[in-house]
């Protein structure tokens, strides 16, 4: 396993990474942005490997590009993944100098606070509550201007992806709001969310062009059906193929969750996982089971979620980290929140830990070099990359 630890001393709510910012949701009810790579740039460390520390901090998606390139010979990997093993153990604490170099704006917090969660999606910051869901135009310099009430209903969990934005309600149910308009046009704030799910939702998340919502008592995954090549972003454009229940994916109940390309369901000690296969000509082939995974919590199951290097699992006392090379780790402590960005392919890597005095950013290197398709836990990785092979030997040359 490789992991590099960034420690930011202060007394946060929540944080989140988006296009090289990173929004800060503080305790004193401000919304602070700091340059996310300008701080990664400054910070200081013993090990002479800063362009590769850049890369796992900021620019997650070059070293798998690396690692899938077919022109990339085996020994450049194998140079590669013994300087990504080489950061392993390194935390940086940044200090309240540097942070301030850093920042670029704060406010006064105009959305719903404290929120129960929230996205940055399209250059726009979404927070919502008991109270309702809000917005605020995301960029360097944020003004509580450009900020309004999008729906009155409560949100419990958020999951933004497709051009839209899906909030799990707590018993009024799930709903999908159309946001792919507001990119180009803010005024653009007339649709009213549409009903997807009846019952109690306590947590949404997109698999691949469908949504699963799931309470502690059960969960539904709606599979969506292209009207047209627009479906990808647009709510309108697609309409309902089928719905599977957790007892059709799992064969079972338990605590389940779902993310990207799979779904995980916990019941009594083991850990399941489904992948999700959209080639399949059938129903049945859409769901593939894979062999269980044995996790002993210290207490009761709180929240879960999957990102490319693993399945975070939160119980009353801390994290459970079931990593992707097989590894378990534990993260000591009840946070204040937590999370994963596994639809950023900047921050694919990180887990940020909100605690009572920091929020820590583990940024983990141990998925780049793995077979993506034989590994236990965690999403595949899949994206072809923009990256070219001369950028990628630039990388190589220097590590």
């Amino acid at each position: 396993m490789s992991l590099v630890e960034v420690i930011l001393p202060g007394h946060y709510w929540d944080s989140w990474l988006y296009a090289g910012k990173m929004y800060l949701f503080q305790l004193d009810g401000t919304v602070r942005v700091l340059d996310w790579d300008q701080l990664v740039k400054g910070m200081r460390h013993r090990r002479n490997a800063n362009r590769l520390l850049h890369l796992l901090l900021a620019q997650s998606n070059h070293l798998y590009s690396a690692f899938r390139s077919p022109t990339i010979d085996p020994t450049s990997r194998d140079q590669l993944n013994q300087a990504i093993e080489g950061l392993d153990g390194l935390v940086i604490e940044v200090s309240p100098r540097l942070i301030a170099t850093a920042e670029l704006t704060r406010i006064d917090n105009p959305l719903p606070f404290p929120h129960t969660d929230c996205a940055v999606y399209m250059h726009t910051i979404f927070a919502g509550n008991q109270k309702g869901l809000g917005r605020l135009q995301a960029s360097d310099q944020l003004s509580g201007s450009n900020s309004d009430r999008v729906w009155d209903g409560p949100v419990v969990s958020l999951a933004a992806g497709y051009g839209s934005l899906a909030m799990a309600s707590g018993s009024d149910g799930l709903f999908e709001l159309s946001v792919w308009r507001m990119e180009t046009d803010w005024s653009a704030n007339h649709l009213q969310p549409l009903r997807r799910q009846d019952g109690l939702r306590t947590a949404v998340a997109w698999v691949y062009l469908g949504l699963y919502g799931a309470s502690r008592q059960s969960g539904t995954y709606i599979r969506y059906a292209r009207k047209s090549k627009e479906a990808y972003r647009r709510l309108e454009e697609r309409e309902v193929a089928y719905e599977a229940t957790e007892n059709d994916i799992f064969l079972k109940g338990g605590y389940s969750w779902g993310g990207v390309d799979n779904f995980c369901c916990y019941y009594d000690g083991q850990v399941e996982t489904v992948r999700f296969i959209p080639q399949g000509k059938r129903r049945e082939a859409n769901f593939r089971r894979l062999p269980s995974t044995e996790l002993s919590l210290q207490s009761r199951l709180v929240a879960a979620s999957t990102a490319h290097f693993g399945n975070v699992v939160e119980d009353e006392t801390g994290l459970n980290l079931m990593l992707s090379d097989g590894t378990l780790m534990r993260v000591e402590g009840e946070p204040v929140n937590w999370r994963v960005f596994p639809r950023y392919n900047f921050y694919d890597n990180h887990l940020h830990v909100v605690t009572d005095s920091a929020v820590r950013i583990l940024a983990f290197g141990h998925d780049f070099g793995l077979d993506q398709r034989s590994k236990p836990a965690g999403i595949h990785y899949s994206r072809l990359g923009r990256e070219t092979d001369a950028r990628i030997r630039h990388l190589l040359s220097s590590t």
